[in-house]
């Protein structure tokens, strides 16, 4: 396919380069045991949006229509599914004004809900909730 490149293992280095520099991170989970999918949250740190399937954590790190958008069909129940997946990648690959809004919204998010100030914020809350 024309403008997508498969890189195998990349270092550490390189990683950072390709969230930052790439459209789009496409992650087509087909089952529910994505606990909560860090490479997702890497790429919207960059500003790179996220295109998933609703499973797992990914229904939590991803908000549709903001950092990203979410597939809510999997390959085993929906003979579209791949054709769906698909054309959501192109229609937001064709609308730079929508990609630059999700992109700024998914960098903005992840530093504020997940950042290590704001995680450590977040249990200090919890802990304070739960000895209540």
């Amino acid at each position: 396919m024309e403008g997508v490149t498969y890189l195998g293992k990349v270092s550490q280095q390189q990683l950072v380069h390709e969230q930052k520099t790439s459209m789009i991170h496409i992650y087509p989970c087909d089952g529910p045991y994505e606990m909560f999918c860090l490479a997702s949250m890497e790429c919207q740190a960059a500003g790179t949006p996220t295109i998933a399937t609703n499973q797992g954590a990914l229904s939590t790190t991803v908000q549709d229509g903001k950092t990203g958008k979410l597939i809510y069909t999997l390959p085993d129940y929906d003979s579209c599914f791949y054709q769906t997946f698909a054309d959501t990648v192109t229609t937001l690959l064709s609308d730079p004004i929508e990609w630059q809004r999700m992109s700024t919204y998914a960098r903005e998010r992840a530093f504020v809900h997940y950042s290590l100030k704001g995680l450590v914020l977040e249990l200090e809350k919890r802990f304070t909730d739960w000895s209540r």
